[in-house]
């Protein structure tokens, strides 16, 4: 695989493994609860490790460093009045919860 292909495939993952952790996080205060909620949240967090490992195959220890830093940089999804008034957040369709 070229360095460009490697650049690439690298972005790939981390964007996937981002948007895995903003879905969880929605999942958090989504339609979903109790099991079916677990079951959303537990998937996307396998799916963060699934790529995860195709990342550290990649670029070696660095992944983790990487994985922190995409993180750290995401959005907090949760709307500033839910954070300090305890209001609902928005509410995913029921499409993005089938359990």
């Amino acid at each position: 695989m070229s360095d460009m292909q490697q650049g690439s495939e690298v972005a790939r993952l981390l964007q996937r493994i981002r948007a895995e952790y903003e879905s969880a996080r929605r999942g958090l205060s989504g339609l979903a609860s109790g099991t079916c909620q677990h079951t959303i949240i537990t998937q996307k967090m396998e799916n963060m490790s699934k790529y995860h490992q195709e990342l550290r195959a990649i670029v070696g220890d660095t992944a983790m460093e990487l994985v922190a830093q995409v993180l750290d940089d995401a959005p907090d999804t949760t709307p500033l009045s839910a954070q300090y008034l305890g209001e609902p957040t928005k509410r995913l369709s029921e499409e993005e919860y089938t359990c």
